[in-house]
């Protein structure tokens, strides 16, 4: 196994998985959204919130040999949904800036998180 680079703060080939994975579930999920709201409606009002979660965590799972797990999660998540944002604009025309900042809050805390749990379990100091 390669020596961790502690010049950085970020392993920046687990962070392009971790971003890939995210947005991945993102595109998917969203795409999804319709037909999980015709078929199953209670399931289909929160699914976008779920999905984002999910995503969020895939997304920060990959910590790699990162300095800062907690850091590396946040920015993955966060990564991954700012490379969604676009295809919202050009699906629905515009943007509700609170919901965005909402979510990238969601993303930023859900990383940390993760990233921080993902140290720990695998002996690190999160």
């Amino acid at each position: 196994m390669p020596t961790p680079r502690t010049d950085r703060m970020l392993d920046i080939a687990a962070l392009g998985r971790g971003v890939s994975a995210g947005f991945t579930i993102l595109v998917i999920g969203g795409l999804a959204q319709p037909l999980i709201g015709q078929l199953l409606p209670p399931l289909g009002a929160v699914w976008l919130i779920v999905v984002a979660v999910a995503a969020f965590v895939v997304a920060s799972w990959r910590i790699g040999d990162a300095p800062s797990p907690a850091l590396q999660g946040a920015v993955a998540a966060v990564v991954s949904y700012l490379l969604v944002v676009p295809l919202v604009v050009m699906g629905t025309g515009g943007l509700d800036p609170q919901q965005v900042v909402l979510t990238l809050a969601v993303a930023a805390g859900t990383g940390m998180i993760t990233g921080g749990f993902r140290s720990r379990q695998r002996g690190g100091e999160g």
